[in-house]
């Protein structure tokens, strides 16, 4: 074979590698900190403290003017109480302006269905950090930000929760 029968096969190797590591990336293999005997061991913690309510703030960073800033939510059972609802220490008022479904996203409880689906879902343009509390168990950071040299308009964000505090055991009258 001549030099430039062997130089053609390694560069055609290499891309039909490129193309097929690009199809396996592009799959969900973004870079996560964590794995799911992580996620499983935090949500058995946070179950095995048998919180039914807890009054969360957090810190949520995103290209979402309206939601990012600082929360302070009381969660009872999964679900987000609006009378209790604070954002940049403001009310919160219930009603038609106010998106309820997006206040879910920062209960315990979505926190770690986002994780979960960090976990069997990635896209490779990101990279996914995931801290868990070591006493609760709850997710206390997760972020999805572009990978380095990537640029994407408008994405990435984070949540970090600042202060978790239980207010009744679950199954409490």
């Amino acid at each position: 074979m001549s030099r430039r029968t062997v130089y053609i096969l390694v560069i055609a190797v290499a891309l039909l590698l490129g193309m097929a590591g690009g199809v396996l990336w592009a799959n969900g293999t973004g870079n996560l900190n964590i794995n799911a005997r992580d996620l499983a061991q935090a949500r058995t913690r946070w179950d095995n403290n048998s919180v039914g309510e807890y009054e969360v703030t957090l810190q949520y960073a995103c290209y979402c003017p309206l939601k990012q800033g600082t929360w302070t939510l009381r969660v009872r059972d999964g679900q987000v109480e609006p009378a209790y609802t604070r954002h940049n220490d403001q009310p919160v008022t219930a009603g038609p302006g106010t998106d309820q479904a997006a206040l879910q996203t920062f209960t315990v409880e979505r926190q770690f269905a986002t994780v979960e689906q960090f976990l069997n879902k990635r896209d490779s343009a990101f990279t996914y950090t995931v801290r868990f509390d070591p006493v609760l168990g709850y997710p206390a950071t997760i972020e999805m930000q572009p990978q380095a040299g990537q640029i994407i308009e408008d994405s990435g964000w984070s949540m970090t929760v600042t202060r978790l505090t239980p207010l009744q055991a679950k199954n409490e009258p």
